[in-house]
């Protein structure tokens, strides 16, 4: 089976999240993806847990099916190796703090002059300019930053929220590999390559686009529902997310309850939307007493056939075992050293032409392929083993 990006080559420096799962991305869809790291510690992740037998699954998760290479960056007959290398590569996909690669001698601006159909992508917390470009960047910094973290006023004490996984990290990915993508579909057309800048900040900042103009418009600092009632609430074994708040959802709301045992909820005033939602923790707190003698499952069973939108709050064991994501193949597994075979989420994304699923994935260990790549460009293994010092 043809994959859609065969022979296109990827060099990914990157480390920790964004850039590695941008690559991954690329890697997925079928580019030749070579992962350039450090001699002796490499990617920061290869260490990091969960860890299985001693061993991390956290670095397979993002780095499936990469080749690596790994160097000495500080070594200058190291660093003209990986030169020689760029010149071959399509892409090359970056996460550090701007002016890091050009420092090491492989910035966009002089590997373009030997190679000036490459591009780069450089994913890094608020992009190449700006007052903020040198400051460091993780997902919970800018999560916190990009307004995803929210205060939860039914703890106490008052404490942020953050969002389960790292949110800003794969968004960010994503939009870098749209940038890549678009990038190489104009080298097609012209030969010239570009440098992909993706901010984390404003890959952050772009769900909430609605939400900054509504500010700048009308003074609104906090989002408040457009309809109601909407959110969440608890069942006897667990959360539910629900939406009952247009016209017709809310009528079939009303059908389930009984107007003797929930008499707030049929008083016409409710029948207007502007009133449910300025009203909407009075009705929603019904809804509440309503769903709490029931499981999760005869919530959503109830709503589903009601037509009512729902969803139970996703623990990892619902996710593992969630009958969509298993019936589309939305899980591979992947051979890690040690481990054995780890299940973790494929690409989103489906093709007719080709199945990410169809094809074996693993996990290589740390320098795996220096001999076979930089061998390939005339290095002898002497030479090879030199750059690793």
């Amino acid at each position: 089976m043809s994959k859609l990006l065969d022979g296109v080559k990827v060099l990914d420096f990157s480390r920790y999240i964004a850039g590695p799962y941008c690559a991954q991305l690329f890697s997925d869809m079928g580019a030749e993806v070579i992962k350039v790291e450090k001699a002796g510690i490499g990617d920061e992740t290869r260490i990091l847990g969960p860890w299985v037998n001693g061993k991390s699954i956290y670095f397979a998760g993002y780095n499936r099916d990469k080749k690596s290479v790994a160097v000495n960056l500080r070594n200058p007959d190291a660093i003209a190796a990986i030169r020689k290398l760029a010149d071959t590569a399509d892409i090359i996909i970056e996460n550090f703090r701007p002016g890091v690669m050009a420092k090491m001698g492989l910035g966009y601006e002089e590997l373009k002059k030997t190679n000036p159909g490459i591009i780069m992508i450089s994913v890094s917390g608020f992009g190449q300019t700006g007052p903020y470009k040198d400051r460091a960047a993780f997902d919970t910094i800018m999560a916190s930053i990009g307004g995803l973290m929210k205060i939860d006023p039914e703890l106490t004490p008052l404490k942020p929220v953050k969002p389960n996984g790292a949110v800003c990290d794969t968004m960010s990915a994503m939009y870098g590999a749209i940038g890549g993508l678009a990038a190489y579909t104009k080298r097609l057309k012209t030969g010239v390559g570009d440098h992909v800048d993706v901010a984390m900040l404003a890959s952050v900042v772009s769900p909430a686009l609605i939400d900054v103009a509504d500010y700048v418009m009308n003074g609104t600092e906090y989002y408040a529902p457009d309809s109601a009632p909407q959110g969440s609430a608890k069942a006897k074994d667990g959360w539910v997310a629900y939406h009952a708040g247009t016209t017709s959802m809310w009528a079939r709301m009303k059908e389930l309850v009984s107007p003797e045992e929930y008499p707030i909820l049929f008083d016409p005033k409710y029948d207007d939307v502007a009133v449910r939602v300025e009203e909407r923790h009075i009705i929603m707190d019904e809804i509440q007493r309503w769903m709490s003698n029931k499981t999760c499952d005869e919530v959503e069973e109830i709503f589903n056939n009601a037509g009512i939108p729902v969803g139970i709050f996703g623990t990892w064991e619902r996710l593992h075992n969630n009958p969509q994501l298993n019936a589309r193949h939305d899980y591979i597994d992947v051979d890690v050293e040690g481990v054995g075979k780890v299940p973790y989420l494929s690409l989103p994304i489906k093709f007719d032409s080709f199945k990410v699923e169809d094809t074996d994935h693993c996990s290589y260990a740390l320098g795996a392929h220096n001999k076979e790549i930089l061998g390939s460009l005339g290095f002898s293994d002497e030479e090879i083993e030199s750059f690793e010092k």
